[in-house]
């Protein structure tokens, strides 16, 4: 299914106020919480990423720690802010990676999207939880066109990131499929519902 569809699908299947999307780096979530910003009217102020919230990579990396573990996150922060949003505050982020402040703006329906929000207290609360993965190959794929190509980043580091971070995610993360009210496999094709 294209993206629009699936969307749709989404839409018709959810009774929350609240959406988590979570999964693999490269997975998806970002461009899925796009989509659905615009089929429910929302501006990049009603999304709360939890990229934003993760200590310095310097501190990650001497701790041996990726962004698939609970302590690579400030969570008491994010907590805090998803607590705002869903109580229908405003607030100012937390500086993304460019460094840009940008409003949370409460709306009737919030989404919020990264790999650290499985590690929140609104994942164990009421809302529509979305796994979104990747298989190694099409991660593999999406991370030497977004780091290598646009980003610079040398094809040897993208590699050795890769792996360690793929391994992580599948001895560590890939389970939360099994909590999840809607798991989507993203690929070159198209995405595919499992179970369905």
């Amino acid at each position: 299914m294209q993206i629009d569809d699936l969307v749709k699908y989404i839409e018709k299947n959810n009774d929350s106020n609240n959406i988590v999307i979570i999964g693999n780096g490269s997975g998806g979530k970002t461009y899925l919480a796009e989509n659905l910003k615009k089929v429910y009217g929302l501006s990049e102020n009603n999304i709360l990423n939890s990229d934003d919230y993760l200590i310095d990579s310097h501190l990650r990396k001497k701790l041996q720690l990726t962004v698939y573990q609970e302590e690579a996150y400030f969570l008491p922060a994010l907590d805090r802010d998803i607590f705002m949003a869903t109580n229908g505050m405003t607030f100012k982020k937390i500086a993304d990676y460019c460094g840009k402040i940008k409003d949370y703006i409460p709306s009737n329906i919030n989404i919020f999207e990264g790999i650290g929000m499985a590690f929140t207290n609104i994942f164990n609360q009421s809302c529509l939880k979305i796994f979104i993965y990747t298989d190694p190959e099409t991660e593999w794929n999406f991370r030497v066109s977004r780091d290598n190509i646009e980003r610079r980043i040398p094809l040897e580091v993208v590699k050795n990131k890769f792996e360690s971070r793929r391994n992580s995610f599948e001895s560590e993360y890939e389970y939360l499929k099994t909590v999840c009210d809607i798991v989507i496999k993203n690929t070159k094709e198209g995405f595919f519902i499992d179970g369905k």
